[in-house]
């Protein structure tokens, strides 16, 4: 009798066991299955993230402040992804995956003191390109940009728009080429000219209308691949305004 009872208990000690490691599994594919549980949270988290990269130019700056404008307000908000470019510009933006970039821009705050390879900023003022086009966040993007917002055009109309504005033809501009590190000076002039308006515009808080306006009346003219100024352009070593608004 005292065997039987031995074996009795052996048998509900080991069914235990069995019952104990059944639930253990069970928690543990219910925690992978939604993302919980402390590592798993984390890794969830890690794995819904996704990178937008490029880099801010007029000159490669270095200095701005660049986000993701998540509420399109055009301004740089605390719960924004937002970093600093670095060297030659570059910046790189960490964002949920479920965020819709379609109709969101990537803002970049060029401060006083930021450092432009063209010379020092003496006007804060912004710079814009979609999300959809990270690479290059230029004084040209940010025409394009603000054609979008203006017009509801796609970016591809938009910049047709700005190209056939500034150049009367719509392909002329190519709005993703890094003309520094192709050492196309005519384009790097013409973004120059256009930083200098959105610098004035920025002073005299201008909306994008306006800001266009502005820049439209810029007397460029531009033949597909290559910018020809229309008449010869003293480009000093810094076209940017100086204090008090000073050419």
């Amino acid at each position: 009798m005292e065997q039987q009872n031995t074996q009795i208990v052996e048998f509900k000690s080991k069914w235990q066991r069995v019952l104990s490691l059944s639930l253990a599994f069970s928690v543990s594919v219910a925690l992978t299955a939604c993302g919980g549980g402390g590592g798993g949270a984390s890794l969830s988290g890690i794995e819904s993230q996704t990178q937008l990269s490029g880099q801010v130019m007029d000159g490669y700056i270095q200095g701005a402040t660049v986000c993701l404008d998540l509420n399109d307000n055009g301004s740089c908000d605390a719960n924004e992804p937002s970093t600093v470019s670095g060297a030659q510009g570059a910046y790189v933006l960490n964002h949920n995956t479920a965020v819709n970039l379609s109709a969101l821009s990537i803002l970049a705050n060029v401060p006083v003191g930021a450092i432009d390879q063209d010379g020092p900023v003496y006007t804060a003022y912004q710079m814009r390109t979609p999300a959809q086009a990270p690479a290059l966040v230029t004084p040209l993007t940010t025409l394009a940009t603000y054609e979008m917002k203006t017009t509801g055009a796609t970016w591809a109309q938009a910049q047709q728009a700005v190209s056939l504005r500034l150049a009367g033809d719509a392909a002329a501009i190519d709005f993703t080429q890094d003309y520094v590190a192709q050492a196309n000076e005519a384009g790097h002039a013409l973004a120059r000219r256009v930083a200098a308006s959105l610098q004035t515009s920025a002073l005299n808080a201008h909306a994008p209308a306006d800001i266009l306006a502005a820049v439209y009346a810029l007397n460029v003219q531009v033949t597909p691949f290559t910018l020809q100024m229309a008449a010869p352009v003293t480009v000093h070593v810094n076209d940017y305004l100086r204090p008090n608004n000073q050419p």
